[in-house]
């Protein structure tokens, strides 16, 4: 009785594993606008466009990914373009009276880091308005940085997973980075 009384112990002190990320949660650039890649013929359906993705998590995490986004068909689903340029920022949300949203996140992770620019780099506020109501969403829409972003309806649940797995990637490669004695390997 007493080694499953210190076996709970120590199950209750472990944190919980990451929630994974839900589709809802994700909000992209409104009004996106394809084009056909430079060099592909003019009948290729592909397209592709920059965007930014804006990443409410329930449990008040916050993540945000500039980066070029692709589809096949002009309906079709969307995907990142992991291999053109992206920047990650990370960080935390919280909502306030009146729709207000303050954000606070740093960046992370840059595929191409512009001299003397900082990884990670410092707090940065922002503060976005949530517009209207959708079912199981933060909002129908999110102003903030004189853009205003949708909901991210056309992505594919695989496409989800590996945004998520890419964003926990980048924040433990941050996390060591920041502190790489924790994270020495014996």
């Amino acid at each position: 009785m007493l080694w499953l009384l210190l076996t709970l112990c120590l199950v209750a002190g472990q944190p919980s594993p990451p929630q994974p990320l839900d589709a809802k949660s994700i909000f992209v650039t409104d009004h996106l606008q394809w084009q056909a890649q430079p060099g592909t013929l003019k009948h290729y359906a592909y397209r592709s466009t920059p965007g930014t993705l804006l990443l409410f998590r329930p449990d008040g995490e916050f993540d945000r990914l500039d980066c070029t986004l692709v589809r096949e068909h002009e309906s079709g689903p969307i995907s990142i373009n992991y291999r053109r340029s992206y920047r990650l920022a990370v960080g935390t949300w919280s909502r306030s009276g009146n729709g207000e949203i303050h954000v606070t996140s740093r960046l992370i992770f840059l595929t191409i880091p512009k001299v003397g620019e900082p990884i990670p780099g410092p707090a940065i506020d922002s503060h976005f308005t949530a517009q209207g109501q959708a079912v199981g969403r933060l909002a129908a829409a999110i102003e903030g940085d004189g853009t205003r972003y949708v909901p991210l309806d056309q992505v594919a649940a695989s496409e989800v997973k590996a945004l998520d797995q890419v964003i926990r990637m980048h924040s433990k490669e941050a996390a060591a980075a920041a502190n790489p004695a924790a994270h020495a390997q014996p």
